[in-house]
């Protein structure tokens, strides 16, 4: 079975600990664009899907300290 990209990026900010509506937010993507993917009114685009997975991987990624 196929599982939705809303499905994927939930199981992803479950794994780094974030709420996926925040993550839509910092990925630049609109809430009402979460709101309306949630609802089942609204199938996500891949780039949208892709713009906030990318920003997911990018925070998951540990930060050093550099002096």
């Amino acid at each position: 079975m196929i599982k939705s990209y809303l499905f994927q990026l939930s199981q992803q900010a479950g794994q780094i600990g974030i709420d996926l509506k925040d993550a839509f937010i910092a990925a630049g993507v609109a809430d009402s664009t979460f709101y309306r993917a949630r609802s089942g009114s609204y199938d996500l685009s891949y780039g949208t899907a892709a713009k906030v997975a990318a920003w997911m991987d990018d925070e998951e990624q540990p930060t050093t300290a550099t002096s």
